[in-house]
């Protein structure tokens, strides 16, 4: 099945673009619009979408409900099971939105899962990539500390309805608290916003159960990043609740030629606050290129 991608598209007329891939579950809105702003005024082009399965962009529908409740109890028993669709199922579309756009000079800069699925690209190799940005990722590999499990009770927390726009509301202000950055909050105000433009855009409870799916079955990404010959830079957040730090210190540590950052009162999240210290990190590194 081919996955059309709902997309934004700004600054065009740039040579270098920089492509953000969103984490699990997310809207291009994970994206903040100062962040996204300040590439532009650096004369970048930024494209960001919406993962497959969310938002504007094509739903999965080849796997029934009975299936995919089967496909959830497999994974959480620890049993083997194929995903309706994969990482690199994930990494293709961001590829073929490449192709499409006849991009030729570009940053890959993935958050969390995002991260995973461009380390997947990188690894695959491709002449219009210039560098990788792999910010709060994992490699997944079974030796790393796992994240507090308050903070994993929070991102599995689902409501009674889940196309009830209030109960939404309520559980991302309970998971921001938790996996959120403590020296950079997003305000209460902005989360329900979020939460409202999501919802009306692309609402898809299965299609993240889906995606989590694929996450769950990646497994280990040790020998992919072993082999990525791309400039890395590697950003994590010294209060990340959900995948600590030491995670980004391992990617770092098998990327060849990368850097890793440490950010201090950062969480398992990019809040508009800031946007502006992560823009800063990236274009020094872009400009060593």
């Amino acid at each position: 099945m081919l996955f059309e991608l709902g997309y934004d598209d700004i600054g065009q007329n740039y040579e270098e673009t920089i492509v953000l891939i969103g984490g699990l579950g997310t809207q291009r809105t994970v994206w903040p619009n100062n962040f996204c702003e300040e590439l532009l005024n650096n004369k970048y082009r930024v494209i960001r979408f919406d993962n497959r399965d969310v938002g504007e962009s094509s739903f999965y529908g080849d796997i029934s409900d009975l299936e995919l409740n089967k496909l959830v109890s497999k994974s959480l028993n620890g049993d083997d099971f194929t995903p309706p669709y994969s990482l690199s199922d994930m990494a293709n579309d961001t590829l073929l939105l490449i192709n499409k756009l006849k991009l030729t000079k570009v940053h890959l800069v993935g958050m969390s899962m995002g991260g995973m699925v461009g380390h997947i690209i990188a690894n695959i190799g491709n002449k219009n990539i210039k560098s990788l940005t792999s910010i709060m990722s994992t490699s997944g590999a079974p030796s790393l500390p796992s994240g507090k499990k308050e903070a994993i009770d929070a991102l599995m927390k689902k409501p009674k309805d889940e196309f009830n726009i209030d109960e939404l509301i309520e559980i991302s202000l309970m998971q921001q608290k938790i996996i959120g950055s403590p020296r950079y909050p997003m305000s209460d105000e902005y989360i329900k916003q979020i939460v409202k433009v999501n919802y009306l855009r692309g609402h898809n409870p299965k299609g993240v159960i889906r995606q989590w799916l694929a996450y769950q079955s990646e497994g280990d990404q040790s020998n992919i990043l072993s082999k990525i010959e791309l400039p890395c830079l590697v950003i994590h957040g010294k209060d990340d609740p959900l995948i600590p730090y030491q995670c980004g210190i391992d990617i770092a540590e098998k990327v060849k030629n990368s850097k890793f950052i440490l950010i201090e009162g950062m969480g398992h999240n990019i809040s508009p606050s800031i946007s502006r210290l992560l823009v800063e990190k990236l274009l020094i590194f872009f400009n060593k290129i």
